[in-house]
Parts: structure tokens; sequence; C-alpha cells
């Protein structure tokens, strides 16, 4: 079976587009792999350096206090970020959204911090 030429030659120009295609699929495989192998070495360190300063140098009850302290200065901060952007702004409304994050996080340490407290007096 013979095929025209023009046939062929497109064919040609698929096979050639995808071979460009999969050879870039490969690179960027390969830079997610050393990404992911950079991310899991630094987590891997992360978590050492935590363990180590959470156990030499404090105990859980003193991080959640200090977890609480940093957290009430990040909300003051905050509501005085707020406080510069006009209102209706798109500044303002992101600085806001921060805001009731940096609240809900507080909520959290402060709940562990009572959790805590709680299991100390017991």
């Amino acid at each position: 079976m013979e095929y025209p030429r023009q046939h062929l030659h497109d064919l040609l120009a698929d096979l050639a587009l995808l071979r460009v295609r999969a050879e870039r699929a490969c690179q960027e495989t390969e830079e997610l792999r050393k990404k992911c192998a950079a991310s899991k070495r630094l987590t891997t360190v992360s978590r050492a350096l935590l363990n180590r300063h959470t156990s030499r140098d404090q105990t859980d009850l003193q991080m959640a206090r200090r977890h609480v302290r940093k957290g009430k200065a990040h909300v003051a901060q905050q509501y005085e970020i707020v406080a510069k952007f006009p209102d209706g702004s798109k500044l303002r409304a992101r600085a806001e959204e921060l805001l009731h994050q940096f609240e809900s996080s507080l909520q959290d340490h402060r709940a562990h911090l009572a959790r805590l407290e709680k299991d100390a007096a017991s």
C-alpha cells in the first residue's frame, strides 16, 4: 500500500512534534524530581532542627505560650496594616483576609495552650 507523499510528510512532522513534547515532558519530570528531593531534604532538616529546638530549649507549654504571644503580635501588627489602606481597596481586602487568618491561627494557638495547661494541672 502506497501513501501519498504529503501524508507521509505530515506523519513525520507529527512524529517529530511528539518527540519534542516527550523530551520536554522528560525534562519537566526530572526538574520536578529534583525539586521533590530537595523539598524532602529540607523537610527532614527542618524537623530535626525543630525537634532539637523544642526538646533542648523549651517545653511544649513554653512553646505554646510563645506561639500565643507571637500570634497576638501578628494580629496587632496586621490591624495596623489594614488601617493604612483605604476602605474598599483590593489591598485592604487582602490585608483583612490575612488578618482573619492570623486571628484564626491565634484562636488555634490559644486552644492548644489551654489543653496543655489543663493537662499540666491534672
